[in-house]
């Protein structure tokens, strides 16, 4: 059931973030995504098949739901479209099944740096791309990875600043890759 959350509440920040419209811009400026089916991490793998660059890192902790919200999870097909009904039980729980567990409000979702260094209430969103071409193998140059990462920063800085929810962005590029699986 902590799945079928995790793929649902990121359907819903899919739409409520406007993240399409970000993966379109994303891929507009050509800059590839990292897909890796055998090397993904959990989140990535449930969350891919729906968005290609972003993915939900937060813990889900579905143990703070009570009984009927538990029964209601478990009714729904989690491939199901995000409808009204949907929607309205995601609001209502989201931060319980984030933020209950004080130890998770600071969390590293990566080396320990301040780059992926998260503290408080926050949706934490990974954003997975090709900074440097190791992955198509058309290495890029100084000047194409400093607009990437001009691109980059500017997608992460419109989400981060959404009003209605506290969201947090990780970068995460094929260097990150290659360590995480070393």
């Amino acid at each position: 059931m902590i799945d079928s959350y995790r793929l649902l509440l990121f359907k819903y920040l899919y739409e409520k973030l406007n993240l399409k419209e970000f993966e379109n811009n994303i891929e507009k400026n050509n800059i590839n995504y990292i897909i890796n089916e055998k090397l993904m991490c959990g989140e990535e793998k449930i969350c891919y098949h729906y968005a290609k660059y972003f993915y939900l890192l937060n813990d889900i902790n579905i143990n703070e739901l009570n009984q009927e919200e538990l029964k209601y999870l478990s009714d729904l097909n989690k491939e199901a479209n995000i409808d009204n009904k949907i929607s309205k039980f995601l609001e209502t729980t989201y931060k319980k099944v984030l933020f209950s567990n004080q130890d998770s409000l600071e969390k590293y979702y990566g080396p320990i740096n301040e780059t992926y260094h998260v503290k408080g209430n926050y949706i934490v969103l990974g954003l997975k791309f090709e900074e440097y071409g190791f992955v198509s193998r058309v290495i890029k140059k100084r000047k194409e990875i400093e607009n990437i990462n001009l691109i980059i920063d500017n997608i992460i800085k419109k989400i981060e600043d959404n009003k209605n929810y506290n969201v947090k962005v990780i970068k995460y590029n094929e260097l990150f890759e290659k360590l995480k699986n070393n």
